[in-house]
């Protein structure tokens, strides 16, 4: 899904048995624990690992799959083999950080309809999605009136700029199935990091089950991914699954700083870097 970012991006994702999530950690002051035996032993750097190289070309797409059915209306883009719908709906893309939607539909089984492509910015309607990019096959884009046909404009669509890149649907299928693929093996790889005793953080020494606090204030923890095996803790799961309960920080005064308020940190000093926290489920 695309999403415009607010200075920050965060993101929560499920990729296969791994649960992936991204943190601003706030440096709200340093605490740094006196045994070093409690550090991983072994770790990666957060350009190296992060969820652009985990989803890889999927990162373009709200939605990889082999089939999609659409039940509702949605605002995202998607990537699928074979596309249908249930209902008379249609697909809002109206936030976009490039300002171009991309789509990948091999065969439609019913037409895919585009509505909004505006939001509103400061109270002023801001016109974000300025190209569509749709790569399918001659048979819904050989021609003005296939286009037309399976392509449908509702609302403001329209005013956006059309593109099509026509592709056999072997090729098409083989383009998904990769996206598909990486992603799978990454996330086995992740799962493995999170297994391994020299990758994974000892959970006991940095989270706080009583105030859902994850410290990862330390330094050393700067631009790195730290693993985190999730059977090792319930209390943490259940913390990332409710919004603003887990908290990601504490300052030299003791003020716990939850994840939104570090976010709104990061968003005022631009020098604050991420960590990329990887949890296996």
């Amino acid at each position: 899904m695309y999403m415009k970012k607010k200075s920050i991006q965060r993101m929560l994702s499920f990729v296969s048995a791994t649960l992936a999530v991204s943190i601003i950690s706030p440096m709200f002051g340093y605490q740094v624990l006196a045994d070093p035996s409690v550090f991983p032993i072994m770790t990666d750097s957060s350009s190296a690992v992060n969820y652009s190289t985990v989803l890889g070309r999927a990162v373009d797409y709200g939605i990889v799959s082999a089939s999609f059915v659409q039940r509702d209306h949605m605002e995202t883009t998607f990537a699928t083999k074979t596309y249908n719908r249930t209902k008379n709906t249609n697909t809002d893309v109206d936030l976009t950080e490039t300002g171009t939607a991309q789509f990948i539909v091999g065969e439609l089984q019913k037409p895919l309809v585009f509505g909004n492509i505006t939001s509103h910015e400061n109270g002023q309607s801001v016109q974000f999605v300025k190209n569509f990019n749709i790569e399918t096959t001659k048979d819904y884009a050989g021609s003005t009136a296939l286009q037309d046909q399976y392509f449908i404009k509702q609302d403001n669509a329209g005013d956006a700029k059309f593109y099509y890149s026509l592709k056999d649907q072997n090729t098409i299928n083989s383009n998904i199935d990769s996206m598909i693929k990486h992603v799978k093996d990454e996330s086995k790889d992740l799962n493995d990091r999170a297994k391994d005793p020299n990758y994974k953080l000892h959970l006991p020494s940095f989270y706080n089950s009583s105030t859902h606090t994850l410290d990862l204030m330390d330094p050393s923890f700067e631009n790195t991914v730290v693993y985190i095996d999730i059977a090792d803790s319930t209390d943490l799961l259940n913390a990332i699954g409710q919004t603003g309960q887990l908290k990601t920080g504490q300052n030299s005064q003791g003020h716990r700083g939850t994840e939104e308020r570090g976010l709104q940190a990061a968003e005022r000093d631009p020098q604050l870097r991420p960590q990329t926290v990887l949890c296996r489920v």
